[in-house]
């Protein structure tokens, strides 16, 4: 069974109710939505978010294509593409009291939750999950030293594949292969290679 970060959502509650007491917050951003519920969740053009209200459990909100484990401590609200999405999140938020939002938001699923004053106003709320971020447990630490360390040796390995009449699209290719010998998935993102007079340009 799945499982919410207790201590996660508590700290993210403690930095939004710092500066809005009493409010809820709405995540939207799938990688702060990978850091409270341990799922990424980007669904590109459907909505998912996880609503957190201080005193209530957190509820993810899903599009039932994206069918995911039961949680021990949060409720899964699905919906679907026949669905007007905007009722489906206005029935789980408190009308009451104010609503952080991400700065990722769709205004497309913005607009109409305000249109239907789904909350008793709206603001920019992402800054408390950002805050929570900042603070790394035991865990995150030492996922961040293995992470460190496979990259310097992924470093010392990249820099014996420079020699003359190397290119640097060569060099790039070979990046994945030397993240995976150190025991790497993969990488963020596309490797830069640059070298040579001109390489900061």
């Amino acid at each position: 069974m799945a499982h919410v970060d207790d201590q996660r959502v508590a700290r993210v509650l403690d930095a939004l109710e710092a500066q809005h007491p009493g409010a809820q917050l709405l995540v939207n951003d799938p990688w702060s939505i990978y850091y409270l519920t341990g799922f990424y969740a980007d669904m590109f053009e459907r909505f998912c978010g996880v609503l957190l209200a201080r005193g209530s459990e957190p509820v993810i909100l899903v599009n039932a294509l994206h069918q995911l484990p039961e949680y021990d401590n949060a409720r899964i609200a699905y919906h679907t593409d026949n669905d007007v999405v905007a009722d489906a999140i206005a029935r789980e938020v408190d009308p009451t009291k104010p609503l952080g939002i991400d700065t990722v938001m769709r205004s497309g699923f913005l607009m109409p939750l305000m249109e239907r004053h789904a909350a008793s106003e709206f603001f920019l709320g992402d800054f408390a999950v950002t805050a929570a971020r900042t603070h790394k447990d035991a865990a995150e630490q030492e996922l961040m030293r293995a992470s460190s360390a496979a990259n310097d040796a992924v470093m010392a390995d990249a820099i014996k594949l420079v020699h003359e009449g190397v290119t640097e699209r060569e060099i790039a290719d070979q990046m994945l292969g030397l993240y995976r010998n150190h025991g790497c998935e993969g990488f963020s993102f596309p490797p830069i290679v640059s070298f040579g007079a001109n390489a900061g340009d």
